[in-house]
């Protein structure tokens, strides 16, 4: 695997950054094996990839926490409205234009679990 990277990078011209660059491997992998690959690469095993353009990168099942942080973007830009100065249609549309936007991105590279129940539903729901 470094030799292959080692060749791309002498005919493209670019360097990869081993010291910034972290290696995932499957729960199921020998960790003497994840070991000798971390060590040889010079990148850290990491238990996360992380995320990509502040959209998780998943490698697990999906379930409510996945996207929690999605969830709380949006409770803080509804909690930092100033409601009172609004009139109800000035909040409703300022609740579909605005808020509406933030799962937007994330939406476009999964589908996302309905969250709560009743009125707590979330407006990206089904029938929502």
């Amino acid at each position: 695997m470094k030799q292959c990277l080692d060749d791309f990078c002498q005919l493209s011209g670019q360097q990869v950054s081993f010291e910034k660059s972290m290696i995932f491997v499957s729960p199921n992998t020998n960790s003497e094996l994840a070991n000798s690959i971390a060590a040889i690469s010079g990148s850290p095993l990491t238990a996360s990839l992380g995320k990509y353009l502040g959209v998780p990168l998943i490698h697990t099942r999906v379930n409510k926490q996945t996207y929690q942080e999605v969830i709380a973007k949006v409770q803080m830009r509804l909690a930092s409205w100033k409601s009172h100065t609004l009139s109800m249609a000035g909040r409703i549309t300022l609740l579909q234009s605005v808020t509406a936007a933030i799962p937007i991105y994330t939406m476009q590279t999964a589908k996302l679990p309905i969250v709560g129940s009743g009125d707590n539903v979330l407006f990206w729901t089904v029938g929502g």
